[in-house]
């Protein structure tokens, strides 16, 4: 050992007998080793984008990096060739081009839960269980014979009294039906409510998780079991498991194995709320149809109305506002509702999507007033409930900095909404408006990053001015587009605000006292122009393509 440790000391400190030692701390796993980790059950890597080029006969060159396959590739160079194309061509021109549209074979958001849900549904038994017409008593039933009272009949299923069962307690379902033949049913009823996109595809993810998490179970089995093995699932849900590599192609047990196993946060208490909420208006509608046990997730919350939790958003303090409303930004807007959405939301106490989604008739002169109009009568418009109907007086301060001249700018470019180059999407045009406001100019220009300030943060500002001004309760909740309650007498003998009610409200509001510089409105003209053009090459590409359905 004496030569080795001459020749070579680490050959020898590494032949040497090691020592546990308490005080070093545990060596944390390399970055290699996490990552690894990590890969197992993940989904692959994306396949990468090539780009592709063409060139037409005369001289047009197109592009596009997609990792497609090729006939699709060439389908697209083809689109947009013709696109390119039509541009420059005459009336005359235009109306002899023929074009037949090829069809669009990639299936929607919600298309593709439907079909993830249908091959659950197919690959999971259906178990061969007779009935059980066996009349189970209720806990109601059970301590009302503790406590020597006499029983209390409920109602019974209709399948039942047909047979001539008759029993008093819970009902007995006798019924085939499983999950997801329910499923095309429900999003009918969604449908039939005009309920939004977004809650229709966040319902189908919430039934997509129940149904790999319980299997395709028929609604007669359902049960207070089936109940905790979702609230477990959420408990440990990870944030994004749908897009992250590390979940995304992995079925609901198997990301709760893995979110465990990784120790990975779990979504927001929020979040998993949303999802139980979801749930259970999924649950009431089988029980109003006598399709599932009574009182699944009810009264399941994971915070109060009175919790910290549930009140996530905060008004902007004084010096906030003064650095959103600062001049200086004023000079950096290149759209008008860049410049207008701030206004709106904290002189008007609007949301962003209603006031993303004006339309120019919507601002009329009334009784001598000028109003806005917030309604959903327009194609595209939208309302959170119906209490968010409602006509407000332009604030003073809106029209002393020109938003009437604004409104006429509008009119002069034959505008129809409002606000140009706003993208109408599946959520309505609010969605543009809460991006740039909350990702751009509030966290990056502003430096605002606290997560409880946001663009509806205005409308906590309203209220609290308001309230300091001795408005009550009530006429506050009216002006922002909520109930003001459902007693009797205001149900059916207090008059409804009119304009000149919400016209003295405004003018007891007392806003802080900020700096504004005026509307220019050659300043936003191109924005108007850019608008103008995007319309008129649509309206032109509907010509060759038609009407997208």
């Amino acid at each position: 050992m004496s030569n080795i440790s001459r020749s070579n000391p680490s050959r020898a400190r590494r032949l040497a007998p090691r020592t546990p030692s308490r005080s070093l701390p545990p060596v944390p796993p390399s970055a290699e080793a996490s990552d690894l980790i990590r890969s197992i059950d993940a989904a692959p890597a994306p396949a990468p984008r090539i780009r592709h080029v063409g060139e037409t006969e005369d001289g047009h060159r197109v592009m596009t990096r997609t990792a497609r396959p090729i006939h699709q590739v060439r389908a697209t160079l083809k689109r947009k060739a013709i696109e390119d194309a039509i541009m420059t061509m005459s009336d005359d021109e235009l109306a002899s081009v023929q074009v037949e549209p090829e069809p669009v074979f990639e299936p929607s958001p919600s298309a593709r839960h439907v079909m993830a849900i249908s091959d659950v549904r197919k690959k999971t038994p259906r178990p061969a269980v007779p009935v059980d017409l066996t009349p189970r008593p209720t806990v109601d039933e059970i301590t009302r014979s503790k406590r020597g009272l006499p029983a209390n009949p409920t109602w019974q299923h209709p399948a039942l009294m047909q047979q001539g069962v008759s029993h008093t307690g819970t009902f007995v379902i006798q019924s085939d039906v499983t999950l997801t033949d329910r499923y095309p049913v429900y999003v009918d009823y969604l449908r039939q409510k005009h309920t939004s996109r977004s809650c229709t595809i966040g319902g189908l993810w919430t039934l997509r998780i129940l149904t790999e998490l319980v299997g395709d179970k028929r609604l007669c089995e359902l049960g207070p079991g089936d109940v905790d093995v979702f609230l477990h699932a959420i408990s440990v849900w990870p944030p994004h498991a749908s897009k992250r590599r590390d979940y995304r192609l992995m079925k609901a047990p198997a990301v709760v194995a893995k979110a465990k196993r990784l120790k990975d946060p779990p979504i927001d208490v929020g979040t998993q709320q949303r999802h139980i909420d979801l749930l259970r208006t999924f649950f009431r509608w089988l029980e109003n149809r006598h399709e599932v046990v009574p009182g699944l997730l009810k009264g399941v919350r994971l915070f109060s109305s009175t919790d910290d939790r549930g009140q996530r958003r905060k008004p902007f303090d004084p010096h906030e506002l003064e650095l959103l409303f600062h001049p200086k930004h004023d000079k950096t807007f290149t759209k008008p509702h860049q410049y207008w959405a701030r206004f709106l939301g904290y002189y008007q106490g609007l949301r962003v999507n209603e006031l993303s989604q004006i339309y120019v008739d919507d601002i009329s002169l009334i009784d001598g007033l000028w109003c806005i109009d917030v309604t959903r009568d327009r194609p595209g418009q939208r309302l959170k409930n119906s209490q968010s109907r409602r006509t407000l007086p332009i604030h003073p301060v809106l029209v002393e900095n020109g938003f009437l001249d604004f409104v006429q700018q509008a009119r002069r470019w034959g505008r129809v909404t409002l606000f140009p180059g706003l993208v109408w999407g599946a959520n309505g045009p609010g969605d543009t408006t809460s991006d740039w406001f909350n990702r751009s100019f509030l966290r990056r220009t502003c430096g605002i990053k606290a997560k409880d300030k946001v663009f509806h943060s205005f409308r906590h500002n309203f209220a609290t001015h308001g309230e300091r001004s001795g408005l009550s309760d009530a006429r506050i909740a009216i002006m922002l587009g909520h109930s003001a309650g459902d007693s009797i007498l205001r149900k059916h003998y207090l008059m409804k605000l009119n304009l000149l009610d919400m016209q003295q409200s405004m003018g007891k509001m007392q806003f802080m006292p900020l700096q504004h510089l005026p509307y220019e409105p050659a300043q936003y003209e191109q924005a108007f122009e850019q608008a103008a053009e995007d319309e008129a090459r649509f309206e032109r590409i509907e010509q060759v393509y038609g009407r997208a359905a």
